[in-house]
């Protein structure tokens, strides 16, 4: 017997609600392969309005192709009327365009502008590696639509499919505000859903799969197709001259972060044809196609940290963690990650989980000094940089790096955070920290 797939809640769904409810201007939603674009429009689409009409280049190819050389709102509308499989109700309709990266010159992108004037129809975009995709045409329509960002399941949308309470994690803001630890019962559960995350991350499709049927086998299988279906859009959507490289990038990406210090090696790229190891461009390039989270490091913890980082020196994470933990490990390791055995190192993989959690697919920072060690993030809060340290063991309260930053006089830091397994606790200027909270420090 076929069991029925979980059906996952995700947060960014009252965005999109509210959005849909306000009618506002057309919305594009990016985000990676996989990670439930699709599901989460048609889900929102069916509840928010009367009419629903879907165009799909990869499920239903020759009815999607309609659109294909579309350079006028009045051919766009005639398009619309002579394949539209729903009413077409004004006020009342979505319209919603999936894999627009797959138009020839994004025509539906550079009509957005006029049909978001028109104002007849709501439209919602999507598609893969539209980050990479978009830095193609000069004709992005600026002003005239809503981004959203949907990448893996967070680690609170995660216990939302194990059937968690919405506010229970709201309840967990409060104990951070107060320093209140968390109920120990439920702080020991969180944790064994935690390495339950580092194993199965958060792809719909796997999380859906280990919800309903606890099978590590299939979500392997799972996570194996992802990573192909990733080197495949490198192979689809990357310039010819950068392909080797960018596919060399996210192939070392799990043995560069498994290092002792974490940092990539420029080293481990093939050169290129002009005899160049182009790290950046390939780090963008991942970035961009959101398969790939950059943490790069701060010349001196002070904000603006944008402007104030070294490109060169960057550790480079998986945008999801069970990919990593997939790429990293074989299936009888990862179960001993399940069972939360001592002889598995869990650095880089929490690591990859505070990345994860902390910068939403954007990229962040870290700090290295020779002098006073190296602090794992660095965080913006109210004008301030917060420092960071995760911790994977017992010795959570020995974090030298971060106490020889509290102790400098050159940049006034007055509050840092370690997060690890233990509880929630503060002791002077360090906040203590269970490590599945990291999403909440946003």
């Amino acid at each position: 017997m076929v069991m029925e797939r979980q059906e996952l809640t995700r947060l960014i769904e009252d965005d999109l609600r509210t959005w849909a409810r306000n009618k506002c201007k057309p919305a594009l939603l990016k985000g990676a392969r996989q990670t439930g674009k699709t599901h989460t429009i048609e889900k929102i689409g069916k509840q928010c309005f009367k009419s629903f009409i879907e165009y799909n280049r990869i499920l239903d190819p020759e009815r999607a192709a309609i659109f294909e050389g579309c350079h006028s709102k009045e051919t766009f509308f005639q398009r619309l009327q002579a394949s539209a499989d729903a009413p077409l109700l004004p006020g009342e309709t979505l319209v919603f365009i999936d894999e627009i990266q797959d138009y020839q010159d994004f025509d539906i992108l550079t009509l957005i502008k006029a049909l978001a004037i028109d104002g007849r129809y709501s439209y919602i975009l999507s598609g893969s590696a539209l980050g990479v995709a978009i830095q193609k045409t000069a004709s992005y329509p600026v002003g005239y639509l809503t981004e959203f960002h949907l990448g893996p399941l967070n680690f609170e949308e995660y216990c939302l499919a194990k059937g968690f309470d919405r506010s229970l994690f709201e309840s967990f803001r409060e104990n951070i505000a107060t320093r209140k630890p968390i109920d120990e019962p439920i702080h020991q559960l969180l944790l064994n859903y935690l390495y339950e995350y580092l194993v199965i991350g958060g792809m719909p499709e796997a999380v859906s799969s280990y919800v309903t049927d606890h099978s590590l086998t299939t979500v392997s299988g799972i996570q194996h197709d992802i990573v192909t279906g990733y080197s495949s859009d490198i192979v689809k959507y990357a310039a010819n001259e950068d392909k080797v490289g960018i596919i060399s990038s996210y192939a070392n990406l799990a043995s560069e972060i498994d290092k002792k210090n974490k940092r990539y090696n420029l080293n481990s790229l093939p050169l290129s044809r002009s005899g160049q190891r182009r790290l950046g461009d390939y780090v963008d390039w991942l970035n961009e196609a959101e398969i790939a989270i950059p943490i790069y490091n701060a010349v001196t913890p002070t904000i603006p940290l944008t402007r104030n980082h070294d490109r060169a020196l960057l550790k480079l994470f998986a945008n999801d963690v069970g990919l990593l933990s997939y790429m990293l490990s074989s299936t009888g390791t990862r179960t001993k990650l399940l069972k939360k055995e001592k002889s598995i190192n869990y650095g880089a993989i929490f690591e990859n989980f505070v990345a994860q959690e902390l910068n939403k697919g954007k990229g962040g920072y870290y700090y290295n000094d020779k002098t006073r060690g190296e602090v794992d993030f660095l965080l913006e809060h109210n004008g301030e940089a917060i420092p960071i340290e995760v911790k994977s063991g017992k010795d959570y309260a020995r974090h030298v790096a971060l106490s020889n930053l509290l102790d400098s006089p050159d940049y006034g830091i007055k509050q840092s955070i370690v997060l690890s397994t233990a509880n929630i606790e503060e002791k002077g200027s360090v906040l203590y920290l269970p490590v599945y909270l990291a999403g909440l420090l946003n």
